[in-house]
């Protein structure tokens, strides 16, 4: 009788608990050189995970450990921020131990933000960074006392984390390759060529998967901070859009990666033979609001070539 193929896992089905077994596992045993296949075999309630998808979250975690020590919980840095108190946000690094014992996900830099309190730790997460507030320059920032707003003014009465927005069903139609095919000249070979489009403000990094059928891209967003998307002018944290964003973004390790995998018609070999940048002339504003013109790359041209052919062998059907 035949076996029923087994179900594997993508990034969509990762949960606390993986993360925690995974945690667990490499805390003990990891001395570097762990791979996902020997993670597998030790953890079997990983084994049906996508192995491009645990292979990252591998990385992922391996790097929080050598951030943080053994300190890191995964329990701890995956619980939503409570906003239940009637504390403002801006003391509540003071009044409590929660961000005060948990090692920043971002660099210590020293800053100043009006009406924060002086001991407030310095890269406190969510917290906007004045120098990068235009038009505040924090040497001439005036203190003033900001009054805790009232519990009906800060919360609402249903929260978005990431989560719930990770949970929410999405369509899309959004297709970021395009694929073909030709014939070397020279050597008779077979290649599949990739055109993959970039998207700007991400890490990318792109495999074919140890069978050479699938093309795997990974992103990975560089702007992950609140700061990053709190309005200069409205930098308060009584401002119901900047509490959004601030609570929406606590905790957040800035770890969090996606993948876009596409089935090859035939198998390919997993060395790129050649890697060329496409680019386009961009209009942008520099920090002093002068108008320059930049090159952007916006696409990258992929080659590999076709597995198991030699000179002479027939055309694979597509």
């Amino acid at each position: 009788m035949r076996r029923p193929k087994a179900e594997v896992l993508g990034s969509t089905d990762w949960r606390l608990e993986h993360e925690i077994a995974l945690f667990k596992y490499l805390k003990t045993q990891d001395d570097g050189s762990q791979t996902g296949t020997q993670v597998k075999q030790a953890v079997p309630s990983l084994a049906s995970f996508h192995a491009p998808v645990l292979n990252s979250k591998i990385r992922t975690i391996r790097k929080k450990i050598q951030d943080f020590g053994h300190s890191y919980d995964p329990q701890v840095d995956s619980k939503p921020m409570d906003l239940s108190s009637t504390c403002s946000l801006a003391c509540s690094a003071e009044d409590g131990p929660d961000d005060d014992t948990r090692p920043p996900t971002t660099p210590q830099v020293p800053r100043t933000l009006p009406g924060t309190p002086q001991s407030l730790p310095p890269g406190a997460p969510g917290m906007p960074d004045v120098r990068r507030l235009s038009g505040l320059v924090a040497g001439s920032v005036k203190r003033v006392k900001i009054e805790s707003p009232s519990k009906s003014e800060l919360v609402d009465s249903m929260v978005y984390t990431k989560p719930v927005v990770k949970s929410a069903p999405i369509q899309s139609t959004l297709r970021l390759h395009e694929l073909m095919r030709f014939k070397d000249d020279k050597t008779g070979l077979h290649h599949v060529q990739i055109i993959l489009r970039i998207l700007t403000d991400h890490h990318m990094q792109f495999d074919v998967s140890a069978d050479g059928k699938n093309f795997v891209y990974n992103l990975k967003p560089k702007t992950v901070s609140a700061v990053d998307f709190i309005d200069p002018e409205h930098s308060s944290i009584s401002h119901p859009p900047t509490t959004a964003i601030v609570q929406y973004f606590h905790n957040d390790t800035g770890m969090e990666e996606f993948f876009y995998t596409v089935a090859l018609p035939e198998a390919v070999d997993s060395n790129c033979i050649s890697n060329r940048s496409v680019y386009r002339a961009v209009e942008t504003t520099d920090t002093s609001g002068y108008k320059v013109t930049i090159m952007q790359a916006v696409a990258k041209v992929l080659v590999y070539m076709v597995s198991g052919q030699r000179s002479g062998n027939r055309e694979s059907d597509w």
